[in-house]
């Protein structure tokens, strides 16, 4: 894992409290009891870490597996000396991710009738593999009607060896109930199509979206990604959920004041004069932007904690700049620190959900696609 000392950081950064991984996970598991819980690890952890939270987590005996997207995912895991299980939630494109996932111990979704033939085209290697089945994401998997098909080239293919069985629910997180239970029915008989042929599979098709709401969904194994991290996948389920899980955010987003100014009652603050003073004021120049993760669109209605205080950032952000009001807290000078997502000590919060409201998006994209990877992690815990 990168080690970064936050006194050496002149930009911006982010600071991931493992400590709040592992209370996450507690809870969470908690509330799941003996069901299997998967710490999904894709797209780097959620912007968090791949390496680093992997191997926080490789200690915890409630993590029963780990689910990454990409066979690179899981050798760099691997490569590490992570020890846990890994499943490959993504399709397999080269053929040498084939000796890659064998070599590594490596499991995965199965996927397809592609996948199949090309497995069974691997017949030297022996592969561990979770039948997924497509129940209504309409995306990836087999379709409920190939599974004799399936079962048949199992069990003509004894290398290929059965240890998992999955789906993927489509619209719980948009309250479609009577959708989401009609796609657990059909996963039911697909399961126990498997199940009349002597396969023992774990069973798993919910995740963080179905932890509380819908506990039939549970079976063997939950897949949880955004949960992990102390995020909420919508504002409806934090509403009606929060109190029952107590879940807590790991990463913060921070940057300094670059430059202080202050400007005259009428003057245009930025690119296109998007902000007009109404008096004077004092400006804080922050030296991120769109480029390191501030987007764009919280351009005149976005807000930073700096002070002990709440301020808004003014103008339009720019590529590797933003403007900010320091006009109610005169004391902040150059250097101090100003939070873009997190706690500033002082009881203030400025969360990922908050962002992700503003911009019209969810908090997974917050984290794991505003945040470039090259923002330097600190991690704290």
């Amino acid at each position: 894992m990168t080690q970064h000392n936050k006194e050496n950081l002149s930009s911006v950064w982010c600071e991931i409290q493992l400590a709040n991984i592992s209370h996450n996970v507690d809870v969470i598991k908690k509330n799941i009891g003996k069901t299997k819980l998967m710490a999904v690890l894709k797209s780097n952890a959620y912007g968090h870490g791949l390496v680093a939270v992997g191997l926080h987590l490789d200690t915890k005996k409630e993590v029963d597996y780990f689910g990454v997207y990409t066979v690179e995912e899981g050798v760099a895991l691997r490569v590490a000396g992570v020890t846990k299980r890994i499943v490959v939630l993504g399709p397999i494109f080269n053929e040498g991710d084939y000796q890659l996932i064998h070599d590594h111990s490596l499991e995965f979704m199965l996927m397809g009738m592609d996948e199949m033939s090309a497995l069974v085209a691997h017949s030297h290697l022996k592969f561990k593999v979770h039948i997924k089945i497509d129940t209504g994401l309409h995306r990836f998997g087999f379709d409920p009607s190939e599974m004799a098909q399936v079962i048949m080239l199992l069990e003509n293919n004894t290398h290929i060896i059965p240890v998992g069985v999955a789906s993927h629910l489509a619209s719980l997180e948009d309250g479609m109930l009577d959708y989401t239970h009609k796609q657990i029915t059909l996963f039911t008989q697909s399961v126990r199509m498997l199940q009349s042929h002597g396969f023992a599979l774990i069973k798993h098709i919910g995740a963080a979206s179905s932890l509380l709401s819908i506990p039939e969904a549970h079976f063997d194994m939950v897949r949880v990604g955004i949960s992990l991290y102390g995020l909420w996948p919508t504002d409806e389920m934090q509403k009606k959920y929060s109190n029952k899980l107590d879940l807590r955010a790991a990463l913060s987003f921070k940057t300094r004041i670059a430059y202080r100014k202050r400007i005259e009652a009428g003057d245009f603050i930025g690119y296109g004069g998007t902000f007009k003073a109404d008096t004077k004021m004092t400006i804080g120049i922050l030296p991120v932007g769109y480029y390191e993760g501030l987007d764009r669109r919280l351009s005149n209605i976005g807000e930073v904690l700096v002070g002990g205080k709440r301020v808004k950032i003014i103008g339009r952000i720019g590529m590797n700049t933003a403007i900010i009001d320091l006009t109610d807290v005169p004391a902040v000078r150059v250097g101090d620190e100003v939070v873009l997502i997190g706690e500033d000590g002082s009881g203030n919060t400025i969360s990922a959900e908050e962002m992700a409201g503003l911009i019209g998006t969810v908090p997974h994209e917050i984290t794991t696609a505003r945040i470039p990877d090259f923002v330097p992690r600190i991690y704290l815990g």
